[in-house]
């Protein structure tokens, strides 16, 4: 089972890239993909030891979702699946295991404690 679930905030608001997919029969079809960094607190019994910085990637209504209403600060929670991602930089080849969100569920802002919404894909 590759399944994850965090609770953190963005440290940014999130990048939004357009880019083009081959749909099944192989025609081009504009896509979005929405990118950030989410920022979880990692707690050792009853105090925060540090955090983890946390890449994530979201496609289609939820990228939307993220797109009108994620920003920096917010708390969420992202749930969704582990993908593996390697890529070159120059010369050097980079490996990384970014999270695939399909879900936010929306806790609160640091601006304004608002009730929870929850919204899914």
């Amino acid at each position: 089972m590759n399944k994850v679930q965090l609770s953190g905030r963005p440290t940014r608001d999130p990048e939004i890239r357009d880019f083009v997919k081959k749909d099944n029969n192989g025609n081009d079809v504009d896509r979005k993909v929405a990118s950030f960094i989410l920022a979880v607190d990692i707690i050792a019994g009853r105090k925060q030891e540090n955090a983890l910085f946390v890449r994530c990637s979201a496609f289609g209504k939820t990228e939307e979702i993220i797109e009108e209403r994620v920003r920096q600060g917010n708390k969420i929670i992202v749930e969704g699946y582990l993908h593996p991602n390697n890529y070159k930089k120059g010369d050097v080849s980079v490996y990384s295991i970014d999270v695939i969100a399909e879900n936010i569920e929306f806790c609160s802002s640091k601006q304004n404690n608002s009730d929870e919404t929850d919204l899914e894909q």
